[in-house]
């Protein structure tokens, strides 16, 4: 199991939408970093950064296009012995009575494809003044069954009972 997070966007309406997230297309820093106004999170026993901030100018056989601007983000296989939940993620604010449409665009490139056992998937969480989670909101899953080497519109449309967690068999992430 994978997670990560490509270009997203996330609005609130009905007032006005805007996208919420800063740096959604990854366009201010590039190379093996973490993206500029994201916070990147892995298992506690993982050092390696196996992750890019790819540029148009690293295009090659084995990179793709970014879907929009001149970057984007990639993550690979971490090799910890866990199902290697890692990707990345903002926090914001809200206020009774917003309404949020959140999406992203996801691919796989067919000469660095994607596992066969892998699955990622856009998530939005919804935490209280405590940080305790109260809602959870997820895209369906990307795997290698979606077409290679084409950006793909993910909406996070799938609402999950809290209740009802997953053991995905990671000691350090649990899913809905």
């Amino acid at each position: 199991l994978f997670a990560l997070v490509m270009a997203v966007g996330l609005a609130a309406s009905p007032a006005q939408a805007a996208n919420f997230l800063l740096n959604p297309s990854f366009e201010f820093n590039n190379g093996n970093v973490v993206p500029t106004d994201w916070t990147y999170f892995t298992p506690p026993n993982v050092s390696a950064h196996d992750y890019w901030v790819v540029n148009s100018n690293s295009v090659d056989l084995c990179h793709m296009a970014p879907n929009s601007g001149t970057y984007y983000w990639k993550e690979w296989f971490i090799h910890n012995n866990t199902n290697n939940v890692a990707g990345l993620f903002q926090t914001f604010s809200s206020s009774p009575g917003s309404i949020y449409n959140a999406s992203g665009w996801l691919a796989t490139s067919s000469c660095d494809q994607f596992g066969l056992d892998c699955a990622t998937w856009i998530q939005v969480e919804f935490l209280d003044a405590s940080t305790n989670l109260v809602a959870l909101y997820k895209s369906a899953n990307f795997s290698t069954s979606v077409a290679p080497d084409t950006w793909v519109q993910f909406q996070v449309t799938n609402a999950c009972d809290l209740t009802q967690p997953v053991s995905v068999g990671d000691p350090y992430f649990t899913t809905y």
